[in-house]
């Protein structure tokens, strides 16, 4: 699951499904943080019972599914990895 202002991006969104395999399910809400501390008052003065009454509230927006071939995936993967890399070495070099 996803929120914040970066996941209105679609094409971050699609990338992150892509590069990490998995289904990324974007917030009806982008900004949980607000939403979250209005389910804590919420839940402080008895506008929700309980856990499980604000769960039902919160629904799931956009999912975006992996499209990306898994070679195509593990050569992107492999070129971070190797700069991660670069970045280690050549941080140590004092």
């Amino acid at each position: 699951r996803v929120d914040g202002g970066a996941s209105k991006n679609e094409l971050l969104m699609q990338m992150q499904a892509d590069l990490s395999a998995i289904t990324v399910a974007r917030a009806t809400c982008p900004e949980a943080t607000a939403a979250g501390v209005a389910y804590l008052a919420g839940l402080a003065v008895g506008f929700f019972a309980d856990r499980d009454a604000v769960r039902k509230t919160v629904g799931r927006g956009v999912c975006y599914t992996p499209q990306m071939p898994r070679e195509e995936r593990m050569a992107y993967l492999d070129g971070w990895h190797r700069a991660v890399a670069a970045c280690r070495v050549f941080g140590q070099e004092k």
